[in-house]
């Protein structure tokens, strides 16, 4: 059972429930057989996640608004905390071409929300990341489906799905917060 998140209006109520989930991946169109293509190409986009990772935070680092959210109070506690947070992220990606897209799914992407706006991530910044991360697995879908057009259209479709839905879901959080 999903543990109910705090709210502050119906309209919130809703979207952060597990039923807006549900209504979300309908208005997507999100099928099983969008998980059943991910689930398919995983273990070969998956090879490339310690490159997409680094290449996501290197572009952390490099930007001030992005990189002051970063906790440590040395280099040497940024670098370690950045560390912690690629195995987050990399965790991510799995579960994004894994699922099961169920409730626990559901619940953790309203987490994950939550983290962004406690750390103080503008959500602008959130908006910006999820295209970089789009686009890196883009090119891996690409990479990886070559040869198979059919195949390439429909992990792309499927992929643009799933993190339209996540980032929906995420920006429920700061939706929430503004309350």
């Amino acid at each position: 059972s999903i543990r109910s998140t705090r709210v502050s209006s119906p309209l919130i109520s809703h979207m952060l429930s597990p039923q807006f989930f549900e209504e979300l991946k309908a208005y997507s169109g999100f099928r099983e057989e969008d998980t059943i293509i991910l689930k398919q190409i995983h273990e070969a986009v998956r090879a490339r996640f310690p490159a997409v990772v680094d290449d996501f935070y290197a572009r952390i680092l490099e930007q001030e608004a992005t990189r002051r959210i970063l906790t440590g109070s040395g280099q040497a506690e940024r670098l370690e905390q950045v560390e912690r947070l690629k195995g987050t992220l990399r965790e991510w990606l799995d579960e994004v071409f894994l699922g099961p897209h169920d409730a626990a799914y559901f619940q953790k992407r309203v987490r994950i929300g939550e983290a962004h706006v406690r750390v103080g991530l503008r959500q602008p910044f959130v908006f910006g990341a999820m295209s970089h991360i789009r686009r890196l697995l883009d090119d891996e879908i690409e990479r990886v489906t070559r040869g198979d057009a059919e195949k390439r259209r429909r992990a792309l479709s499927a992929l643009a799905k799933v993190l339209d839905i996540d980032l929906a879901l995420i920006a429920g959080s700061y939706h929430e917060a503004e309350k």
